[in-house]
């Protein structure tokens, strides 16, 4: 797979959120990869920078002198900086990357005023930064919500209701960016669910495939599970992918002001996902119907609740914008059957820890 970017101003300075998320460490690597002259501004809340430390000092020496932590809070005005650092972070920054941690979907307010702040500081912040060239803005296929029938990557509000709070809090965010996107040098993208790294098999468990992942090691070799027959959409991707897709739209010059909907090139069935990843896992047992629903115990419980929260309406994502311009780059997105067994051997891994 060819990994070629576009090449980028010299010493460019970016700023990056979200870590110390697996898709903002991910691109933190992109970046200090492909541009050796390259610093990054790494906004961390106060409650993770111990943590993002350590995600620093795994870094060659060289490369974990090219970024500065800076504690703040993403959805604090100003993101909780002193004026100073604010101002000269809007100064000499050129480049984002607005990753949202999943702690930042969840605070006390309404999930919209969750979202309506971690816009408004993604906007305040692009006004401010008079050399921003670009603006990567992480957002998710499931700001379509319960919409079914085909979604366009041009497209955001249409009436849907949501069922997850962190999915409505990202339509806000995403909302609160889109009215502003002819102002400033704005790329919206939207990844499927994140299954976790295609090379090393590492996710996070507070994620939707991660909860999957880890109720399927669960279970014992033999033991009998329900497995959805209907053919329910499951949209999910690699996270590397994402981190690799994400940077380079965000330093090519006709990504901007659009948004890319990062998915496999054929969505697969819910079914064939649980398949996929019982079988890696060496499950032996039967496979019933779900609507059987037999009494199987907890476990199974804990299987059908992660399946579901994967499972998306029956919706088709258009993402023809997104293959368009990736497909110069060879950039695309693994099929989940070639790295599942490294999502399983992790989650095993982690299960034993």
């Amino acid at each position: 797979m060819s990994s070629e970017v576009p090449r980028s101003s010299p010493g460019s300075r970016y700023l990056v959120t979200g870590l110390p998320s697996l898709l903002a460490r991910r691109i933190v690597e992109q970046i200090l990869g492909f541009e050796p002259r390259a610093f990054v501004h790494a906004l961390v809340h106060e409650d993770d920078v111990d943590v993002a430390g350590r995600f620093l000092q795994a870094l060659e020496s060289q490369q974990r002198a090219r970024i500065e932590v800076l504690s703040g809070d993403p959805v604090a005005l100003d993101w909780g900086l002193s004026g100073s650092e604010y101002l000269e972070l809007a100064r000499c920054v050129n480049r984002a990357h607005f990753v949202v941690h999943p702690r930042d979907l969840n605070g006390a307010r309404s999930p919209e005023g969750q979202g309506a702040l971690l816009g408004r500081e993604i906007v305040q912040f692009a006004s401010q930064a008079a050399e921003l060239e670009s603006a990567v803005v992480y957002s998710a296929l499931s700001v379509s919500g319960d919409r079914s029938g085909r979604v366009r990557e041009d497209e955001l509000v249409s009436g849907q209701a949501f069922k997850r709070a962190e999915s409505q809090a990202l339509a806000m965010m995403e909302l609160m960016v889109r009215r502003r996107l002819d102002d400033f040098p704005f790329v919206i993208v939207r990844p499927g669910h994140l299954a976790g790294d295609s090379q090393t098999g590492e996710f996070e468990r507070e994620t939707a495939m991660g909860r999957l992942l880890h109720a399927v090691v669960e279970l014992k070799p033999t033991q009998a599970v329900r497995v959805v027959r209907a053919r329910t959409p499951a949209y999910v991707v690699a996270t590397d992918f994402v981190a690799r897709a994400a940077y380079y739209l965000g330093r090519l010059g006709q990504a901007r002001k659009k948004t890319f909907q990062l998915a496999e090139g054929h969505p697969r069935s819910l079914q064939n996902l649980m398949q996929v990843l019982l079988d890696v896992s060496g499950h032996e047992g039967e496979r019933l119907d779900a609507s059987l629903d037999p009494r199987l115990g907890v476990t199974q419980a804990q299987l059908t609740r992660a399946s579901q929260d994967v499972g998306s309406p029956n919706v088709f994502y258009d993402t023809t914008t997104a293959q368009t311009v990736l497909s110069p780059s060879g950039i695309a997105c693994p099929p989940l059957e070639e790295y599942a067994d490294k999502l399983v051997t992790f989650a095993r891994t982690k299960n034993a820890s």
